[in-house]
């Protein structure tokens, strides 16, 4: 019994330990740590080591599929942790599907509810990566520089007049080139490689409801996972045989119990920065300052406003 114990007590540290790494690995609090330095190796360093060992390997035997090798080693360390949230995110629900799905009427009161919902919450994270792709994050261009200009005035304190080296443009206070959209973003919070799509001044809103989708679906599979677990210890009378019968469901409920308290923390962080109005690309500037002057906070029911109710200055 003490060594599933301390799997299990293990297995949760490990993995609140990972869910930490890749939402808080870029962060410009960690960058330059050790968190930082794990979060470059497996996104970057690893990444490209593995395509320059299959380019060696591969590439260089079989000319035929140059073109399309090379766009997939280009972009392996882009999509690298949108493939992991793809994994876990199957395993969770395949899971307990495969589990759960057979013995709806013997483990809950509403089957229909439960079978219903455990469907209905699949597909809300997937409906905003999809708008992520379609939906202008902010992009910054010469028709509506001026109108940014209006809107972000520089502060003279963090944010002062220069000119971007790659847009030759005017930079707008706020924003940050990204380099995996090759655009200048109004009011960037950060490059998200969870949906790919860099999370700006109409984006940002967007982000907050995957984040909220994401823990509604996290909850419920972990109420029914957790529900079902109790069931089958019931039948069996033993936590031993149960780990036995049933390992995938309880590291599916432990993983789901894990990510949803990473999530709500995550969003608590996001709502207390937008009631500042801080972006997280500034929270490091702002420290660096004796005293915090934010000319961009309007209080919290403006800031709010700004937040859900963006204009619209790409035209």
């Amino acid at each position: 019994m003490f060594i599933l114990y301390s799997f299990v007590l293990s297995y949760i540290i490990i993995l609140a330990f990972i869910m930490f790494l890749l939402i808080c690995g870029n962060n410009n609090r960690y960058r330059n740590g050790l968190i930082g330095k794990i979060y470059h190796d497996l996104t970057i360093r690893i990444p490209n080591y593995l395509s320059r060992l299959i380019e060696h390997n591969f590439v260089n035997r079989y000319p035929i599929f140059c073109k399309i090798s090379y766009a997939i080693l280009n972009n392996i360390s882009k999509y690298m942790i949108f493939g992991f949230y793809i994994c876990i995110y199957l395993f969770f629900s395949l899971t307990f599907q495969i589990s759960c799905y057979n013995e709806y009427s013997k483990v809950f009161f509403r089957p229909n509810f439960a079978r219903i919902g455990s469907i209905v919450v699949l597909p809300l994270p997937w409906v905003l990566f999809v708008i992520f792709q379609l939906y202008d994050p902010g992009v910054i261009n010469k028709e509506n520089i001026g109108k940014y200009l209006q809107r972000y005035p520089y502060d003279n304190i963090i944010y002062k007049h220069t000119i971007c080296r790659t847009t030759k443009l005017p930079v707008i206070p706020r924003s940050r080139y990204c380099q995996y959209w090759n655009r200048r973003i109004a009011k960037y919070d950060h490059y998200c490689h969870w949906v790919m799509a860099p999370i700006g001044e109409r984006t940002h809103r967007f982000f907050l409801l995957f984040l909220v989708f994401n823990l509604v679906s996290s909850l419920t599979y972990f109420a029914l996972t957790y529900r079902f677990i109790m069931f089958k210890l019931i039948s069996f009378k033993s936590l031993m045989i149960l780990v036995y019968y049933e390992p995938y469901a309880i590291i599916s409920c432990v993983s789901l119990f894990v990510t949803s308290i990473v999530l709500i923390l995550y969003i608590i962080q996001q709502i207390y920065y937008i009631s500042i109005n801080i972006s997280q690309i500034e929270i490091p500037k702002y420290k660096a300052q004796k005293e915090i002057n934010n000319i961009y906070d309007k209080g919290f029911v403006l800031n709010w406003k700004e937040f859900l109710f963006p204009d619209n200055l790409s035209w």
